[in-house]
Order: structure tokens, then C-alpha cells, then sequence
């Protein structure tokens, strides 16, 4: 399949099905900015040419009426000399109705998932769903050091299906 280079209106990915996403396009720019700034996918995830990355969809499943996509892979973002890891992977979309979560794997959290994003107003576009504007929740704004408050938005999240 081939998109535009424009993740605001369509991100450019491979025919696979799977969630594509920017994440947060300052705090990327951020991470490569540094001298020692890296940022590096893993176990399937990719890097695309606009900058987002491409998690393969590898689990579909119901739980209580919320649907779950699992997805593969995962992205690190390290820097300061040590003093700055982030890492997202085990990533998951819950959707229940109109609103949906996406999770992490969190190794310190009782339940070994992390809420990182919020959001409602999924919108179909072609092969992919849009969700406009993710939320950073309060475990998410941990994650990210409290350096993007509760409720910043971040990069716009594509669900994609098979071209």
C-alpha cells in the first residue's frame, strides 16, 4: 500500500494489519536531538519513513464486551546518559462502545499493564481507523517523567487493516 508521508492524514505503512503511531513527534525529535539520544524498535515493530512506528496486529480477543487488539513489537527511547529509558511494548487497544484505552506492558504496575492513552471518536478512513486525539493519562505522564501533563494530546493513533 502506498500512503503519504502525512501521519495527520494517512501514515505511510507496509500491506500488514497493525497500529501505526508517531507517539508524541516533540518528544521523538527530543530523543534524536541528544548526543547520546536513541531510539531503537524491536521484536517486529518498525520505524517508518514519516517517523511513526508499525506494531503487527498478532491477537484479536473479547473480555466482558471489550475488545482486544495485541500487537507486537516495541520501541525504546533512551538518552541523559542512562537517566532516560522509555519503553513501549506489549502494546494493546481495548475498545469498549465509542471509548478506547491503549495499554502497556508495565512490569512495575500490580497488573503488568499501564493505561497510557485515553480516547473516543474513532473515525474509518479508507483500510484504517483514526483515533484523532489520544490523551496521555496519569500513569502515562508518569511514564513520560511529568513532562507532558494529564490529558496531553498525542499523535494520532491508525488501526489498520489488510490493503
Amino acid at each position: 500500500m502506498t500512503m503519504p508521508n502525512d501521519t495527520a492524514t494517512n501514515p505511510a505503512v507496509s500491506d500488514d494489519r497493525g497500529l501505526c503511531w508517531e507517539i508524541k513527534s516533540t518528544f521523538t525529535t527530543y530523543v534524536e536531538s541528544m548526543s547520546d539520544g536513541n531510539i531503537a524498535v524491536f521484536d517486529g515493530a518498525e520505524r517508518m519513513p514519516d517517523g511513526a512506528f508499525f506494531f503487527p496486529l498478532v491477537d484479536e480477543y473479547e473480555v466482558d464486551g471489550a475488545q482486544i487488539k495485541a500487537f507486537h513489537g516495541g520501541v525504546q527511547f533512551t538518552g541523559h546518559h542512562g537517566m532516560l529509558v522509555v519503553t513501549l511494548t506489549g502494546i494493546q487497544l481495548i475498545t469498549e462502545g465509542e471509548h478506547a484505552s491503549l495499554t502497556i506492558e508495565d512490569a512495575l504496575s500490580p497488573t503488568g499493564r499501564l493505561t497510557l492513552v485515553e480516547m473516543s471518536g474513532r473515525h474509518s478512513e479508507g483500510n484504517a481507523e483514526r483515533y484523532a486525539s489520544p490523551k496521555l493519562t496519569e500513569d502515562g505522564a508518569d511514564l513520560f517523567f511529568d513532562n507532558y501533563p494529564v490529558g496531553t494530546e498525542l499523535e494520532p493513533i491508525w488501526l489498520l487493516a489488510r490493503s
